[in-house]
């Protein structure tokens, strides 16, 4: 039997999202890097957004240190048996402090974003900007696709946002969210005879979502009961396929005008 070659050995490694927290938590405060000015003490990341950063970050708010902060997050840098979810809060808390960071050291990062990049790559996840800083949010193909067709900048972050890790069991956001895209949509559903855009008015309309109807369908609420996340989420599916959908159907317009301009 052949030896494998260690790309296939890494290649073939499971994911451990402990490790990886291990791994990314080191670089972060023990991995040594030059800082302080032109001097070049030696420091960690840590050292560096305590002294120098900290009272720069967005998300500062009363919190009297960086471990007071951290902890208010969440965040336990010893944490043993850590989640994904602990290291995508920790990733996302060191891009809110690499954009806090405005001197011309943000190279210095470098190490540490690297890290990230390639955690993300392996979990199938990627960074966005949103109006207070960057979260990170599984990529999906389909839902990226509807995002990139949405009407406007704001709702194509409004259909990535939904599926962040924060929005899970968060009704009021994700209800939110939904009545943010039917609003969009209003018009159009409100024409469109198809079987999709039916279903997804009926959601729309008995389940608690659109400002103007709060109280929804109580009956259909009661039969779907404490399913209604899983609802919403359905929803939420229904109008990516509808908004690729939609514009399927622009591209078959324009193909057929194309044939008729032949005739």
């Amino acid at each position: 039997m052949s030896r494998k070659s260690i790309y296939d050995l890494l290649e073939e490694k499971e994911f451990n999202p402990s490790h990886e927290f291990a791994r990314l938590r080191w670089r972060f405060d023990h991995d040594s890097s030059p800082f302080h000015n032109e001097l070049l003490d030696a420091s960690t990341i840590y050292w560096h957004i305590e002294k120098e950063v900290f009272d720069k970050l967005p998300i500062k708010g009363t919190f009297i240190n960086l471990k007071d902060l951290l902890n208010g997050l969440g965040i336990n840098l010893n944490k043993r048996n850590a989640t994904l979810d602990d290291i995508f809060n920790l990733a996302e808390f060191i891009l809110c402090a690499v954009d806090a960071d405005f001197g011309g050291r943000k190279y210095l990062y470098k190490p540490l974003l690297d890290n990230i990049n390639i955690i993300l790559e392996k979990t199938s996840h990627k960074i966005i900007s949103i109006g207070k800083g960057k979260i990170i949010v599984p990529k999906d193909a389909k839902v990226e696709q509807a995002a990139s067709l949405a009407k406007s900048g704001s709702l194509s972050l409004e259909i990535l946002k939904y599926n962040h890790r924060s929005n899970i069991g968060n009704i009021d956001n994700k209800r939110s969210i939904l009545a943010s895209i039917g609003k969009s949509y209003e018009t159009t559903l409100k024409k469109d005879k198809s079987q999709l855009a039916d279903d997804i008015r009926f959601l729309l309309n008995n389940l608690d979502i659109r400002h103007d109807n709060q109280k929804g369908n109580n009956e259909l609420l009661k039969i779907v009961g404490d399913d209604l996340e899983k609802w919403y989420d359905n929803l939420y599916s229904l109008f990516v396929a509808y908004i690729i959908e939609d514009e399927k159907n622009a591209i078959l317009g324009q193909v057929k005008k194309l044939k008729e301009a032949l005739k």
